[in-house]
């Protein structure tokens, strides 16, 4: 059994005032109009004002929190434990010896076992049923789920500051692309973001990450800025055009998260790998594209920019990585002493790859689960199809792992 990362004592309540909190409003509320009148259904709060989570919600305000198993049955029941559930996928892990930390203050996993391990593809499903009960997408389109990452954060690692952003995706779908993450944890997460901007003209961003740059529009959106709470157990779905930033602050517990991504589009295509690539993805078990269509990295670029960083990741990977997914590789790199272009040997995590010459080149990519000889169950059918843009999705549930049921795209014509 690999270590555990972090020791009770460790990950003990704080005490009253500690912690993260959900920030005081500096600017005026948001329009209680938009706010819940039914008290139907789950709702969440942003600035003080209840909202449902409802389609008019993410339509409205870019972002809705909603619990995924509110009769706690799977995720809300006493046998479920985030930190068991993850350990369990490491043991099951090719790829490691041995578990310490995730590389890099964002701390997501890039290994293909956390892609493709029965439980988190089952978690994937669930979460993306609960969506479609709640009917949050937009009746008119078709949706699919994409895959995404876990995150394992420690206490002691703060996450990268990121300025006030849009994620625009460079994918054509003719609708929209939602991020967001599961709270696997009992205790709260937070997202801070300036709601309701996602309908904000865009164009004069960059595609991927499009950091707010202009002075008016960062006072603008300072004074829009709000932290939303989202619970133990629950989803947090936002328009990836919606303003947001990532502040560089630690928490006093592990945080783990799954994070998930859904497209709508008019269209059936598959709008992120095409379907060739994607077939090759549930076929060998790959390790996919990221949302924003980027290669999913084996370690972080600032150990590859910086040598005074080679011997930390040399440690690492001998540690903790089984021989195969690492590789002593080449590297150019500045002398320090002399500042002169010099060529060292570095070991790197990642996948060799054997051109049509035969010849060898490392690939910044952690190896498919065929590669590595240890697949996990195949995907079925019904299973695939909710990767692919369509009304209906056979899907399992938090109330039932045993068999699929369909859920189906509301059919309303008009959110109201």
């Amino acid at each position: 059994m690999p270590p555990r990362p972090i020791s009770k004592q460790d990950n003990r309540p704080a005490a009253r005032g500690s912690g993260s909190r959900v920030l005081p409003h500096v600017c005026k509320p948001l329009d209680p109009l938009l706010g819940s009148k039914t008290g139907r259904g789950p709702q969440f709060a942003v600035n003080g004002v209840m909202y449902d989570a409802s389609a008019k919600t993410l339509r409205d305000l870019g972002i809705v929190c909603y619990e995924v198993d509110p009769h706690k049955v799977y995720f809300g029941a006493s046998t479920f434990d985030a930190q068991k559930e993850f350990d369990s996928i490491v043991r099951d892990a090719p790829e490691l010896k041995s578990f310490e930390y995730v590389l890099g203050g964002f701390a997501a996993i890039n290994y293909a076992t956390f892609f493709h391990h029965e439980k988190v593809r089952l978690w994937r499903e669930q979460i993306f049923a609960r969506a479609l009960q709640l009917e949050l997408f937009d009746p008119n389109l078709n949706v699919a789920m994409g895959f995404d990452r876990m995150l394992y954060r420690l206490p002691w690692q703060a996450p990268s500051a990121e300025s006030m952003h849009r994620d625009i995706s460079p994918l054509e779908t003719a609708g929209d692309v939602y991020g967001g993450w599961f709270n696997m944890t009992t205790e709260s997460q937070f997202i801070r973001c300036a709601p309701a901007t996602h309908t904000d003209d865009p164009k004069r961003d960059n595609a991927g990450f499009a950091a707010i740059k202009d002075p008016a529009d960062k006072l603008h959106y300072k004074e829009l800025m709000q932290t939303i709470e989202i619970k133990p157990l629950h989803m947090m779905m936002f328009n990836q055009k919606l303003v947001h930033e990532i502040l560089a602050k630690k928490s006093i517990y592990v945080q783990i998260r799954l994070f998930m991504n859904f497209y709508t589009s008019r269209s059936d295509h598959e709008v992120l790998h095409g379907a060739a690539r994607l077939e090759d993805v549930f076929e060998r078990q790959s390790v996919p594209l990221l949302p924003s269509a980027q290669v999913c990295k084996s370690f972080p670029a600032c150990f590859s920019n910086y040598p005074r960083n080679y011997n930390n990741l040399t440690g690492y990977c001998r540690r903790t990585l089984n021989p195969g997914v690492y590789h002593t590789v080449v590297a150019n790199c500045t002398d320090p002493v002399t500042k002169l272009p010099v060529q060292v040997s570095v070991v790197r995590p990642g996948r060799v790859e054997t051109d049509a010459k035969g010849d060898k080149k490392f690939k910044c990519e952690f190896p498919s689960l065929h590669e590595l000889n240890a697949m996990r169950p195949p995907y079925t059918a019904d299973e695939k199809e909710a990767y692919y843009l369509r009304k209906t999705h056979k899907l399992f549930t938090v109330e039932d792992t045993t068999q699929r049921h369909p859920h189906t795209v509301n059919p309303v014509i008009h959110i109201t």
